[in-house]
């Protein structure tokens, strides 16, 4: 997330933990081939990290996973019923924060933000900017909030995660407001 007004960028590298990718869903599909899921979990996390950044606020997108893209908007994900729990959830604490969810498809590697996406997933940072560096270093974010981890530690269709998600968010952050 680029800088803006007093804050520094928020620069994340949030380590996929194995036992996640472990799992399979109830149709055989491994974790490491549900590549809807994986991107899906950027959308949720990125609210729940420093969630004052976001409120009240638009929050764009650039994903190169086209089904990502076309399901946000949706609401859902015609194939993937774990895409579906994640963006549901990230809708539901994005209207708790107020904040508007919008997402771009974006080619692999065609951007600054999506080059970074890439190196970081791989644990370079050479291509960061010395202000990112120290943003990434001191933000130290690389785990996901722990009512995702929960989720990931028994992957399914869950109504309730968006609302886990926002409890969280309202006892790490308590002057966080609803909206």
């Amino acid at each position: 997330v680029p800088q803006h007004g007093q804050y520094p960028p928020l620069v994340a590298s949030l380590r996929i933990p194995f036992f996640f990718l472990a799992k399979k869903d109830p149709m055989g599909h491994s974790t490491t081939h549900k590549s809807t899921t994986l991107e899906c979990l950027a959308f949720l996390a990125a609210l729940c990290l420093e969630p004052w950044r976001r409120q009240g606020m638009e929050l764009d997108f650039h994903v190169d996973n086209l089904a990502a893209t076309l399901a946000l908007p949706r609401g859902r994900s015609r194939k993937d019923p774990w895409a579906t729990t994640l963006i549901r959830a990230a809708r539901g604490v994005a209207a708790a924060l107020g904040t508007t969810i919008h997402c771009e498809w974006t080619p692999r590697r065609s951007s600054r933000g999506s080059l970074l996406a890439d190196e970081l997933s791989h644990c370079r940072t050479a291509c960061l900017t010395p202000k990112e560096l120290a943003a990434f270093l001191s933000g130290g974010h690389i785990r996901f909030p722990d009512p995702i981890l929960y989720w990931m530690k028994n992957p399914q269709q869950d109504q309730y995660l968006g609302f886990s998600c926002w409890s969280w968010i309202r006892k790490q952050y308590p002057f966080i407001q609803h909206y």
